[in-house]
């Protein structure tokens, strides 16, 4: 296993906002775009994650709006503030399928989608259904736990099965560094071999399959009752939500 490889290939690693702690006030910052775009114009818009004309401070749509940067992701989970709830539902992953291994690559992470698949991987929301639409990495991780920011961090994005208001849900797994689970090793090693370069082709190849049921820690197949919830936005312009967060308790181990 090669994790400085796998790291690697996380071309324009992210650092987003300042991790926003959801009991924080947002200040505005005197610096940004006085008619940012909004809507599709401000998601097709071209973005950096630094602090120049295309910067984090300049980024359009919600994401300096001084009313709802207070419930943007990613935040700074202080354990001690968060409230033990027994009515969270479980997290049931047990519906996930093996598919053909689909890549995109927008410069800023590596995705997986999709799209295509002739069998769609579900996630059970407490019964709620939801079908998972695309998995990417962040390098370093976003979410941090007591100031804790992992070394990477999956996002898995999943959609209602049915149209609904509610918004998508993101499972977010912390990654740490060891001696990897014998699945989990076997996936990353796949996408190192067969994820193309930046500016290859993207798509996949054939008999390529994956299942991101393998990226799960241990102990949260099928299912996970283990995890910190909230509420927060999408981490790239126009920073929109609402986005139902799970973080994951137990990191994977690459």
């Amino acid at each position: 296993m090669n994790r400085n490889s796998f790291f690697s290939l996380l071309l324009g690693s992210t650092i987003l906002f300042s991790l926003i702690a959801c009991q924080s006030k947002p200040q505005a910052e005197s610096n940004a775009s006085p008619t940012p775009p909004t809507g599709l114009e401000c998601k097709k818009r071209p973005f950096t994650y630094d602090d120049g004309p295309l910067g984090q401070r300049n980024w359009c749509g919600e994401c300096n709006d001084v009313e709802t940067k207070i419930l943007q992701a990613p935040i700074n989970i202080i354990r001690s503030d968060a409230k033990p709830d027994d009515s969270l539902p479980t997290l049931d992953f047990s519906s996930y399928r093996t598919t053909k291994m689909v890549t995109t690559n927008d410069n800023h992470t590596l995705k997986v989608t999709y799209e295509g698949a002739k069998e769609k991987s579900l996630l059970s929301v407490g019964g709620k259904m939801y079908t998972l639409e695309q998995f990417h990495f962040h390098h370093p991780g976003e979410e941090a736990i007591d100031n804790h920011r992992p070394a990477m961090v999956i996002h898995l994005v999943h959609n209602e099965k049915e149209p609904a208001p509610g918004g998508p849900v993101a499972i977010a797994i912390m990654v740490e560094e060891g001696k990897p689970d014998s699945k989990t090793a076997i996936l990353v090693n796949k996408l190192i071999e067969h994820f193309p370069p930046p500016d290859g082709p993207q798509g996949g190849e054939a008999g390529v399959d994956i299942n991101a049921a393998d990226l799960l820690p241990a102990g949260s197949f099928p299912i996970n009752h283990s995890y910190y919830r909230y509420t927060g936005s999408l981490t790239t312009p126009g920073c929109d939500g609402p986005v139902t967060f799970y973080v994951l308790k137990t990191p994977v181990i690459f």
